[in-house]
Order: structure tokens, then C-alpha cells, then sequence
């Protein structure tokens, strides 16, 4: 089932159940800060890009959106299947016209190897997205998920940020999932990407 997370029960559309996933700054790991909640601030994760846009060089997918001043999208995925989907999800935002000077997006990959990812990536024809493995290699997506608040059987996180925040979440279980139901998530993340970034404040 996909699960849209909101600030407020207020739902429509897929079988989206709302909810809230509470926020702590400072996650006790290096790579990886904050908890995940809509509104709060975006985490801090670390990847090398294998393949698509920015491939050979590592980076903060959430810092690079946030210093672009403009909205833009990371997908986290684990597992093979969580993977494929999450490359599914990037594909489907292309074809939606999402380019790289426009709108950052961004795939990081978990509990697969750099040169699956980079085949999945090359063989779904990501041109604008940048596809990426955590650095070092050695963080699992089960430990992610349980660090950014997601316990459940999650495989794949779509995220939009507007700058350091994070404005809008979906959870995605590859058993519940459909072509139709993953079209639907690219669909929505669009319209969010689409929406135009809130203005800095004074101190910002």
C-alpha cells in the first residue's frame, strides 16, 4: 500500500493512509541526520553517483536540491526490487519532462551493488537523474529506514524538497505496489516539484 504522508489527516486518491513520522535532529550517525517528517528539515545522506546525471562525483542528494533554490526530488530505495522501483519512479518523472537544469532528482540505492544499480539506471535511460550507492558502501537500507522513522515494510521513499525542507513524502511496498499505482505516485511528486518554491527567509 502507499502510504503519502502528511502533516494533517487529509487524503485523497491511492490508498494513502496519512501519518506523521517524528522529527530528531541528530540521528547519532555521520551520514545520516534528521528524521523524516513533512515540514521538517531534509536528511543528510551521502552517496557516490554510479550513473545518470553527476555520475563519478559524491554529494548530498537533499543538499545539492536545497542549494539549486529550487524544488526538487531524492528517491531512496532498498533492496533489488525497492531499487528497480525507485528507477521506475525516476523514469516515469522524466518522461513527465523533469530535466536537470530544471529540477534536481536524485536516486540513492541500498543492499545493491554499485554495478546493478548503474545497469538498472543505464537500462532505464536516466539522463537527468543522478543514481547513486551510500558512500563507503556499508550502510544498509534497513538501517536507514529505522534511523529516518520507517519501520514498516517500506522499499522505496519518494521525497520532494523545497530547499531544506521536505514537503512531501510517499511510502511504497513493492508486494502492494502496480505499474498503475507507481504512475500515480510520479503523477502527484510532479505536481509538488511543479509548485513553486516558498521564498527564503531573512536568515536563511
Amino acid at each position: 500500500m502507499t502510504r503519502f504522508v502528511l502533516p494533517i489527516v487529509a487524503v485523497l486518491g491511492v490508498s494513502w493512509l496519512a501519518g506523521l513520522v517524528s522529527a530528531q535532529e541528530g540521528a547519532g550517525n555521520d551520514e545520516i541526520k534528521y528524521k523524516l517528517q513533512v515540514d521538517g528539515k531534509s536528511p543528510f545522506v551521502v552517496a557516490n553517483f554510479v550513473a545518470g546525471h553527476h555520475e563519478g562525483k559524491p554529494g548530498c542528494p537533499y543538499v545539492m536540491v536545497s542549494n539549486s533554490r529550487k524544488r526538487g526530488v531524492v528517491i531512496l530505495g532498498r533492496g533489488e526490487e525497492g531499487v528497480a522501483q525507485a528507477i521506475e519512479i525516476a523514469k516515469a518523472l522524466e518522461e513527465k519532462n523533469l530535466k536537470a537544469d530544471q529540477h534536481l532528482g536524485f536516486v540513492v540505492a541500498y543492499d545493491v551493488g554499485h554495478v546493478m544499480v548503474a545497469a538498472l539506471a543505464k537500462e532505464a535511460g536516466l539522463q537527468h537523474f543522478g543514481v547513486g550507492v551510500p558512500r563507503g558502501g556499508n550502510q544498509s537500507g534497513e538501517k536507514l529506514f529505522q534511523v529516518l522513522g520507517i519501520t514498516d515494510k517500506t522499499d522505496t521513499v519518494v521525497t520532494v524538497v523545497d530547499r531544506k525542507i521536505v514537503k512531501g513524502i510517499w511510502l511504497l511496498s513493492n508486494q502492494n505496489e502496480t505499474k498503475d499505482s507507481r504512475a500515480i505516485v510520479a503523477g502527484e511528486a510532479e505536481k509538488m516539484i511543479l509548485t513553486e518554491p516558498e521564498q527564503p527567509k531573512a536568515n536563511e
